[in-house]
This record gives C-alpha cells, sequence and structure tokens, in this order.
C-alpha cells in the first residue's frame, strides 16, 4: 500500500469513526440506544485496504460519510446499520461536466455493518478478563457495495397527458390484480358506509334540536 493510500485510508477511519461518534450524540438526544462504534470500525479499520476502488477513490476526492438504520431492515438480521458514502467531484471534473452544481459523481458506496454470533473462548481466568458475560461474542464483518445511477428521468408532458396515460393503463385488464381491486372497492365501500354514518349522525344531532 502506498503512502498515499495509507494515508488515505487513516483519514478514512478517523471520518468513520467522528460520523459514528456524531450519532451516537444524536441517539443520547433521542433516548436510543448507543452504537458500538468500536464493533462496527474494528474490522473496516482492518480490511478496507482489500476494497482497492473505495481507496482510490478517497485518496482522490472529497468524501462525505453519512450513517442510516433502518429498525425494520435488521431486526433479527445480524445487522448493525450502514454508512453511505458520496464522493464528491473535484473542480476540475465538475467543470468537465459543465455542471458546476453537481457536487457528487452519479455513484456512490454502502458499508453494511454485520456481526456473527459464536461461543466465546474468552473465560473469566483469563488475562484481561472485564467481567463482561462470556457465553458468546459478535464477530464484526462488513460488506461493501457501489451503486451507479445509471440515469435521471422525469414524464414528459403535462397533466393531461398523465390521465390519458392512466385512463389507457386502467382499461388494459391485464394490468389489473384481481387482489388488489378487490381491496380497492371494499375500502371504497367502507368510506362511503363510514361517510353515511357519520351523515345520520349529524342528522339525528340536527333532529334533537327541533
Amino acid at each position: 500500500m502506498s503512502n498515499n493510500i495509507s494515508n488515505a485510508k487513516k483519514e478514512f477511519i478517523r471520518n468513520l469513526i467522528d460520523s459514528l461518534n456524531n450519532e451516537n450524540i444524536k441517539r443520547i438526544n433521542s433516548n436510543r440506544e448507543i452504537i458500538d462504534v468500536c464493533h462496527l470500525t474494528s474490522v473496516v479499520d482492518l480490511q478496507i485496504e482489500k476494497c482497492e476502488e473505495l481507496l482510490n477513490d478517497i485518496n482522490n476526492h472529497k468524501y462525505d460519510i453519512e450513517y442510516q438504520y433502518n429498525e425494520e431492515d435488521y431486526v433479527s438480521n445480524y445487522k448493525n446499520g450502514k454508512v453511505k458514502i458520496n464522493i464528491r467531484k473535484t473542480d476540475e471534473e465538475k467543470e468537465n461536466n459543465n455542471n458546476i452544481y453537481n457536487v457528487y459523481h452519479n455513484y456512490c458506496y454502502y458499508i453494511h455493518f454485520s456481526f456473527d454470533i459464536v461461543l466465546s473462548s474468552y473465560t473469566f481466568t483469563d488475562e484481561g478478563y472485564n467481567g463482561q458475560e462470556c457465553n458468546d461474542w459478535s464477530i464484526p464483518s462488513f460488506s461493501i457495495d457501489k451503486i451507479i445511477q445509471l440515469g435521471e428521468y422525469r414524464w414528459q408532458g403535462n397533466e393531461e397527458d398523465y390521465l390519458e396515460y392512466q385512463k389507457q393503463f386502467e382499461l388494459n385488464s391485464k394490468n389489473k390484480n384481481e387482489e388488489l381491486e378487490i381491496f380497492k372497492l371494499e375500502k371504497e365501500k367502507q368510506e362511503l358506509r363510514d361517510e353515511i354514518k357519520m351523515l345520520q349522525d349529524k342528522l339525528m344531532l340536527l333532529e334533537g334540536w327541533m
């Protein structure tokens, strides 16, 4: 590993730790469980050099790190959240693309934190035992993805054009799902029942004043 890459790696780990510590400050302020920063960063620190493409990017570009966590996504799935790494364009790259306001490249990286549970080999008789339970141990691990945005497109036309498209879409029976159509019908019927009941209650209230 070259000195430049090595320094970029050290700076990245420092920035990662700072980002996770900032996340913990938010969690403390909102009375949520804090994350174990050492556990998450340890394996990244020791093995990130295997991710040469990411290292080259963070060596040649500035970047932003954003921690993300979705409770529903990670329940019982041995996950610990993820960080998104947005790669900033250099001034030269922005000028070459004739868009100085688009500061990020059309790709980003995700580091997904995870762990495996194994029986701990550490016992209370071992030197350095810190008094914690030794029944099992969470082995930290991570995976990394590079996400590339292939394009960004919007509807070409006005609202009337879309409504016409919607009309033709709904006329095509192949586009309909029987279960969904039944659900929509039952929902509409229930809404009508609720509206009728509300009007009946209002009518009874008004009649009571006569």
